[in-house]
């Protein structure tokens, strides 16, 4: 018995140390096999090779990638920096400069590797544009402002926004220092903290109601009561923007936070914004900011790019700033923004020289050659925009404010797709409405039913099958 127990405890053993030498002979397999070489990446034409230790793109052999720009001097600019950046591939980057063809065009003919569209046409080409790298996709976002141009983005990364156009709230810095006003910004964010909060200008109008009407501005701020692309910021006062869900049969006009903003314009309603012996009524605010700008008199306004405000400044020695608008109740005010922005041709031959070019695009060296060479207003954040140079103060400015603004949404009716769901807000007679809320006629409760009800009529209308 004592012997077979004794045979039984040796085989044991001898299974235990069987056991451990393949778990040994495993571990070392394993540790082998991750030393390999990895198969390398075939830049083939169908494949984007990302090369994480020098985090670039391999280029394909041969490869000739074409990008639409919107001045001679930017495709210049980034032709240069691509061949300091790529000298061993220099002859890989050529321009065509915006055309009047159509983008649809633009991409089918395979003109262009990568097209300068705005989002309209992004959004009626979206089939024919490939999203970029998920390595890119991963660095961008902490380089472009992901909250624009979302519904384009929603799948995968397709619309890369790079410049903008809209309205910013303004503010005139001598008519501010001649009323006594603190212009210190403690928290750089481009607006004074004096003003960065509509209740505090309130407070401050009701001491310049007191003082010598000479010393008086003619025009606090000149509401636009009947135009309502820029009353939009006005209708956000609650926190509500239009389609909060991306749903088209949902604009939001039914929530609290829409219903605060009508409470808000009510109350302004009861405010002089202009030199006037009682508040003034709705037909009182029209369209005035071009007026305005030409004047010395006023302390704050709204503008966009096309309006002069450099040539104002000169011609009346004011000190115009741009910046985002004053919150209300802490909530920030989000005017709208229309968008440009690259995307990538489905059918480049050249994906992974395409990536790196994009990459190249919104480097902090492709931005400032975007800024020296163009016009237009970049779509940087925060730790991007403190990299760059502006020559023009008002443009550094500009960039700052769009960041807090609201990109058109690009929502059609799922039924009529020709129609998109933004065109309601000049089809519901808002400006009626908001006029009556204004004027004390109508209760906001009862503005916003009829609102709701205004919505869903013109959804019902539009949203069938067109023939």
């Amino acid at each position: 018995m004592k012997q077979k127990i004794h045979l039984f405890m040796a085989a044991m053993k001898h299974k235990k140390h069987i056991l451990m030498i393949s778990l040994l002979v495993v571990v070392v397999l394993g540790l082998v096999i991750t030393q390999l070489p990895k198969k390398a990446c075939v830049a083939d034409g169908n494949t984007v090779c990302y090369i994480k230790k020098t985090d670039n793109y391999l280029i394909e052999t041969g490869a000739k990638v074409t990008v639409e720009v919107s001045t001679q001097a930017y495709g210049d600019a980034l032709v240069n920096l691509w061949k300091t950046s790529h000298p061993e591939t220099p002859e890989t980057l050529t321009y065509v400069l915006n055309s009047a063809a159509k983008p649809s065009d633009l991409l089918a003919s395979g003109t262009v590797d990568l097209a300068y569209l705005t989002q309209n046409e992004a959004a009626l080409v979206y089939n024919s544009i490939k999203g970029v790298d998920e390595n890119l996709q991963i660095s961008l976002t902490e380089n472009i402002l992901t909250d624009k141009s979302v519904v384009l983005n929603r799948e995968e990364l397709k619309f890369i926004p790079m410049s903008g156009s809209g309205f910013s709230f303004i503010y005139e810095e001598t008519m501010l220092t001649k009323l006594g006003v603190d212009l210190t910004d403690v928290n750089l964010d481009g607006l004074p903290d004096a003003i960065d909060s509509w209740e505090k200008i309130e407070a401050l109008m009701l001491v310049w109601s007191t003082l010598d009407p000479t010393l008086q501005p003619a025009a606090i701020f000149p509401f636009a009561l009947n135009e309502i692309y820029s009353f939009y910021p006005f209708m956000t006062a609650g926190g509500w923007n239009l389609f909060p869900n991306n749903d088209i049969t949902k604009p939001g006009f039914d929530t609290a936070q829409f219903l605060l903003a009508l409470q808000q314009i009510q109350r302004a309603g009861t405010i002089a914004w202009k030199r006037a012996d009682a508040p003034l009524t709705a037909v009182s605010y029209g369209w005035l900011y071009d007026q305005i700008l030409s004047s010395k008199n006023f302390v704050f306004s709204m503008a966009s790019p096309w309006m002069f405000v450099a040539a104002n400044e000169k011609k009346n020695s004011t000190n115009i700033h741009f910046a985002k608008f004053p919150t209300f109740n802490g909530v920030q005010l989000t005017p709208l923004l229309k968008v440009n922005g690259y995307v990538i041709n489905s059918i480049t031959k050249f994906p992974s020289a395409a990536n790196e070019v994009l990459k190249l695009i919104r480097s902090a060296a492709g931005l400032q050659a975007f800024i020296d060479t163009t016009s237009e207003i970049p779509l940087v954040n925060e730790t991007l925009l403190s990299q760059l140079v502006f020559a023009d103060q008002n443009r550094q400015e500009l960039a700052r404010s769009y960041i807090s603004s609201f990109s058109e949404p690009l929502i059609a009716l799922p039924n009529n797709p020709s129609v998109l769901g933004f065109d309601m807000l000049t089809k519901i007679d808002l400006v009626n409405i908001i006029a009556q809320v204004w004027d004390q006629k109508l209760a906001p409760t009862d503005a916003q039913t009829q609102i709701v009800a205004n919505a869903q009529a013109w959804i019902e209308k539009n949203n069938t099958v067109a023939k």
